[in-house]
């Protein structure tokens, strides 16, 4: 029976402590998020689009950069990998990162290849434009041994996976990751993009959208019954320990081989999605990493995930902040599928 969260938030403070001496290896598409913010008061006469006046510019860090961010809020060591251009949009990402305090010794710069950036143009909270800049191809042969490389053999407490089907998570890049893992005993876990999850097979726990659910399964994902048979079916197709099925603001669907439970979110009110699944996999996989059962690091990463969707933009959350949340939160446990409602 998954425990109530009176239980997690007993335990959390000694958890909470042992964050600052994991080491966590993230793997993935590493992006440039910028922003341009302004005001649009007026239509365009040359087309029906707002013209908007820019004020300010601002970068941070995106897709599995963002992912190692949320984990050096919470105090982890995080090693990033991944594949930048030889531009500045990587040399801006390096930068960033290093004022994050993420080691970025295992990214590698491909002259071949244009550092993934995401712009996004803003008036009044409303995103009205994005811009992507990208090159998704996969790997080259030369590109994705020089990643497998500098991954080395230094020893991690987990490895993350974050494949936004960028290019980097090639079968190679995969089975290194998992290598490694089992290597250090150590967790692993998968933000999975696309279909064929049969690539992931070996990790830990995978943790879709109920729209990736959905692709890869082949049925729709639109209720709690349904996220179950989706879940279900995602755990025999990966061998994994247990599937995290996330439903946005209706909260995280876990489906372990013993069972499987609906835990609701815990927003109080959602203003932006952006970065609450980088949010929940850094901290799931953190809570593995120091101890924790599948079953309270995936209640604890709904939590987390609660807390950074009250924010606008992409948001991290701290320790602190989980600590006052916890401590506010109902013990009862969280229901199963077939005593709640439709989301």
């Amino acid at each position: 029976m998954l425990e109530p969260y009176g239980a997690l938030n007993g335990r959390w403070p000694r958890l909470a402590e042992t964050f600052e001496d994991q080491t966590i290896l993230v793997i993935g598409d590493v992006m440039l998020d910028h922003t341009w913010a302004g005001r649009a008061r007026r239509l365009s006469p040359e087309a029906p689009v707002p013209v908007l006046t820019l004020e300010e510019e601002s970068f941070g860090l995106g897709g599995a950069a963002n992912v190692a961010r949320n984990l050096t809020s919470l105090g982890a060591h995080v090693r990033l990998s991944g594949v930048i251009g030889s531009d500045d949009d990587g040399e801006r990402l390096l930068e960033l990162c290093r004022a994050e305090l993420i080691d970025v010794d295992a990214i590698v710069s491909a002259p071949g290849r244009r550092t993934t950036r995401k712009t996004r143009f803003i008036t009044e909270s409303q995103q009205v434009l994005r811009v992507d800049v990208e090159t998704d191809a996969p790997l080259g042969a030369a590109e994705e041994q020089e990643l497998i490389r500098r991954l080395g053999d230094k020893p991690v407490d987990a490895v993350i996976l974050s494949d936004y089907a960028k290019g980097v998570a090639t079968e190679g890049v995969i089975d290194a990751a998992f290598r490694l893992a089992g290597r250090c005993g150590a967790p692993s876990v998968v933000d999975p993009k696309g279909v064929g999850f049969e690539r992931y097979a070996g990790c830990t726990v995978v943790t879709p959208n109920a729209d990736e659910a959905a692709a890869a399964t082949g049925r729709p994902v639109r209720d709690l019954s349904e996220g179950q048979a989706a879940g279900r079916q995602l755990l025999n197709t990966v061998g994994c320990e247990a599937v995290a099925v996330t439903h946005g603001r209706h909260g995280v669907h876990l489906v372990t081989a013993a069972s499987s439970w609906h835990l609701p979110a815990h927003a109080k009110e959602v203003f932006d999605v952006s970065g609450a699944g980088d949010t929940l996999v850094a901290t799931l996989t953190l809570a593995l990493a120091a101890g924790a059962s599948i079953q309270a690091a995936v209640a604890l990463a709904n939590v987390a995930a609660g807390l950074v969707v009250q924010s606008r933009g992409v948001a991290v959350t701290t320790r602190e902040e989980l600590t006052d949340v916890l401590a506010q939160l109902e013990t009862t446990s969280p229901r199963r599928p077939e005593e709640q409602a439709a989301v």
